[in-house]
């Protein structure tokens, strides 16, 4: 076969743009015992077919495979499969006993926390009197102060209706 012919197919064979028919002359051509040295490294690709056909199993394959299969089938299943629902039962409880306890100490808790917040700081009503109008004196002075800063400032009622028109 020509060479040039043979090189021209395979350009368009690495292009995947060969028939069947140019494929299958190039099986051919790599298969014979005349390939030139330029393009023996190509050979094994095509040859590759005809070479895995000529393999064959033995007779026996598939009931060797079959008993295999079978054998796989027959082994001791796995002590966990037995155990599965004792697993089970066991997580639920868990979960049931996890949960009951958060219960269990949240109420608990919950009893506990209004026996705390009722007990007295002071032991003196007069003590705990004279904080508590300390504590107020210095409310009504921070609003004295923020009261003499607004008064502080002079808007005419005119000018905020202008200010709430720009703000929209």
């Amino acid at each position: 076969m020509d060479l040039t012919k043979i090189e021209n197919i395979l350009q368009r064979y690495w292009t995947c743009e060969t028939s069947i028919e140019e494929e299958k002359l190039l099986k051919e051509f790599f298969s014979g015992n005349d390939v030139p040295e330029c393009l023996l490294e190509y050979k094994p690709l095509f040859v590759w077919e005809k070479q895995q056909q000529a393999y064959k199993s033995c007779d026996d394959f598939d009931q060797k495979i079959l008993a295999n299969i079978h054998l796989q089938s027959k082994k001791k299943q796995p002590v966990i499969k037995y155990f599965y629902p004792i697993l089970k039962v066991a997580a639920v409880a868990l979960a049931l006993i996890t949960i009951g306890v958060g219960v269990y100490t949240t109420q608990t808790e919950k009893r506990a926390a209004p026996q705390v917040i009722y007990l007295e700081t002071y032991s003196d009503p007069q003590d705990a009197m004279n904080k508590v109008n300390m504590v107020f004196d210095k409310v009504s002075t921070s609003l004295m102060m923020g009261q003499e800063v607004l008064e502080g400032i002079n808007i005419e009622f005119e000018d905020s209706m202008l200010i709430d028109t720009i703000d929209k």
